[in-house]
């Protein structure tokens, strides 16, 4: 055969195997002509199994033999069976996906073993579609990686203002979803994301991981310790700030829940600081446009708070001996 490719060697058996009436009229193997169909798939079958041979002189060829009897001796078996041969189950595909090798290149629909272990039990007795199977395996990718944050978010400290319940691997943060892709309204994001994480660096923390040799008290008031509580509700460096915007807020979620019930879920600093962290803490008393109403409002105030406070310190540090306490937060 002159230049036998596995794109001519498929398209000839669709044609012989099909309904057309078109046939391969021959193959020229050598000086001979093929005409029958199952004997031009030997020629192919002859072609690639001698194409798949190392010709190098280090070649195994008694491990080749014992290879091609074995297989012969399983066709040999197969074909003279009388019992029929049953499917695999979907428990022992699944079973055979848990053994399966990681960290291997993926397969020809760029499907890796990884992705077929965290499918689960979404396997599917008749084979789905690529795009079918693709949307599977990362939804499922998704689910296992959710549950592991949720797990591991219980045990951080620093988590502790964030809901779990409403966490989700490929699923935007509230945070997000009530900002603009505007980059002002960016910027309030990651102020407000960074307090949420437990990644907004406090003189408590700075003195906790010993950053700068700090210790915990507020450099603008000189009096407190300096955590989130306090810059966002407490101190009095921040009051004419805080005052403005933290009103807005209040407004906002009085006039959805009433006076009562403000006093009744906010009657304490704690509540109220996890109001303006995370509102889906509370999300039965608010519909979604509400909440992401009051996350943007949130948002404002904890990121202008955060933009004070920075302009506070830059003048603190332009002037070292003189206490902010004294002038600055009166």
């Amino acid at each position: 055969m002159e230049n036998p490719t596995t794109e001519l060697f498929h398209r000839l058996i669709r044609r012989n195997r099909g309904k057309s009436v078109v046939k391969t009229p021959y193959l020229q193997e050598g000086n001979t002509e093929v005409n029958d169909p199952d004997e031009q798939r030997e020629c192919f079958l002859k072609y690639f199994e001698d194409l798949a041979i190392p010709k190098d002189n280090g070649y195994d060829e008694k491990y080749l033999e014992l290879c091609t009897i074995r297989h012969k001796l399983i066709t040999e078996f197969c074909n003279s069976s009388d019992d029929p041969l049953e499917p695999f189950t979907e428990m022992e595909i699944q079973n055979g996906i848990k053994h399966l090798h990681t960290g291997k290149a993926t397969d020809e629909f760029e499907i890796c073993s990884e992705q077929l272990k965290a499918s689960g039990d979404i396997l599917l007795p008749k084979q789905p579609s690529k795009l079918a199977f693709k949307h599977q395996c990362k939804s499922a990718i998704q689910k296992t990686w959710t549950n592991i944050l949720v797990a591991e978010s219980v045990k951080k400290s620093t988590l502790k203002y964030i809901n779990t319940k409403d966490l989700a691997v490929g699923k935007p943060h509230i945070i997000w979803k009530s900002l603009r892709s505007m980059v002002s309204e960016v910027k309030m994001g990651i102020t407000k994301a960074r307090m949420l994480t437990g990644t907004f660096m406090t003189q408590v923390i700075k003195h906790k991981y010993n950053i700068e040799h700090s210790d915990q008290i507020c450099k603008l008031c000189t009096i407190y310790s300096e955590d989130l509580m306090h810059i966002i509700l407490d101190c009095p460096a921040l009051f004419s700030t805080r005052q403005i915007y933290y009103n807005r807020l209040k407004i906002e979620v009085i006039n959805v829940i009433g006076e009562s019930k403000w006093s009744e879920l906010f009657g304490n600093k704690d509540a109220i600081l996890l109001l303006i962290l995370d509102c889906t803490n509370f999300s039965k008393y608010f519909s979604v446009d509400q909440q992401n109403a009051i996350t943007k409002l949130s948002s404002v105030l904890c990121h202008q708070l955060y933009l004070m406070r920075l302009k506070l310190l830059e003048k603190t540090a332009k002037v070292p001996n003189k206490q902010c306490g004294s002038d600055t937060c009166k």
